[in-house]
């Protein structure tokens, strides 16, 4: 997986604690949404504590389908570097450093 955010511009909304990360299938087989993993300095988020939204006309994670996933109760600390982690099924796994 590839996480494709811009690291200048990241879309928080600190009065709502939501965050934004969009997430391509750079591999070769489908990855589930369900099974996807979080992890934004000390948090972690599962699928229980994310939305999820693939293309409207696409129904599985497949190869070259980018997700947007909207993350609810992140607490970032202003001016401050954030380490994010996804892990998808199959063990596919990227990593993101941005400053907010």
């Amino acid at each position: 997986v590839t996480i494709l955010n811009d690291p200048t511009h990241i879309i928080y909304n600190s009065g709502s604690q939501a965050f934004t990360l969009w997430v391509k299938n750079t591999g070769t087989r489908s990855l589930s949404v369900n099974e996807t993993v979080v992890l934004v300095d000390a948090q972690t988020f599962t699928n229980a504590s994310f939305t999820s939204q693939l293309p409207s006309n696409v129904s599985a994670w497949g190869p070259g389908v980018t997700v947007v996933f909207t993350l609810q109760g992140l607490n970032l600390t202003a001016a401050s570097d954030h380490f994010l982690k996804v892990v998808a099924s199959h063990g596919a796994e990227a990593t993101f450093e941005f400053y907010w």
